[in-house]
């Protein structure tokens, strides 16, 4: 308190968003809005949400309860916006430089990525329960595996088609950003 009494007063203005995420950091969907934000340079403030314990506030803001949330302020207004598909979009309409989705004649690529998201996610989950569930039958772990790996083919020659070495090309995208956390996680 006295350190922060002799040191001078901040001037830089409340960032315009808030972005509401998980305690411990490890929310995939929460990574998704951050690795946005960040690679856009967009000044935001962050609020931990405990997930076993979620404040009251919270769950009267956000009717889901879920996190990411983000509360965007605008011309004295709030928008909180929810659901990490839904934040990313919202976020690009508002700040649409620098650019994270393809120009519209180059985006089908992007969006058919963006949507096949989920189901490489859940194949990657499910090959990652079966490993460990003792009640799985070696065969299907074996077909769980070989789904898993069929889609990061698939995923690895997109990235080849899109010229790399990010997913759509030359630079991050919101397909990135939608596969990233989740690959992260099976590295």
């Amino acid at each position: 308190a006295a350190l922060a009494r002799r040191l001078p007063a901040s001037s830089a203005p409340t960032p315009a968003i808030t972005l509401y995420r998980d305690t411990n950091g490890w929310c995939p969907f929460c990574e998704r809005v951050w690795l946005q934000l960040e690679t856009k340079g967009l000044p935001y403030e962050e609020v931990l949400i405990n997930l076993r314990d979620k404040p009251q506030w919270y769950k009267d803001m956000v009717p889901t309860t879920l996190v990411p949330a983000v509360k965007i302020r605008s011309g004295g207004t709030a928008e909180v916006v929810w659901e990490s598909d839904v934040i990313l979009r919202r976020l690009e309409e508002l700040h649409p430089e620098p650019a994270m989705l393809p120009p519209d004649g180059e985006r089908a690529a992007a969006e058919a990525l963006i949507a096949e998201a989920g189901n490489l996610s859940s194949a990657g989950f499910r090959f990652a329960a079966a490993v460990r569930n003792a009640s799985v039958t070696q065969e299907e772990v074996a077909s769980l595996r070989a789904a898993f790996e069929d889609g990061l083919d698939a995923l690895d020659a997109a990235i080849a088609e899109g010229g790399g070495p990010f997913l759509c090309g030359g630079s991050v995208g919101l397909a990135d950003a939608t596969y990233l956390p989740f690959l992260e996680r099976w590295a």
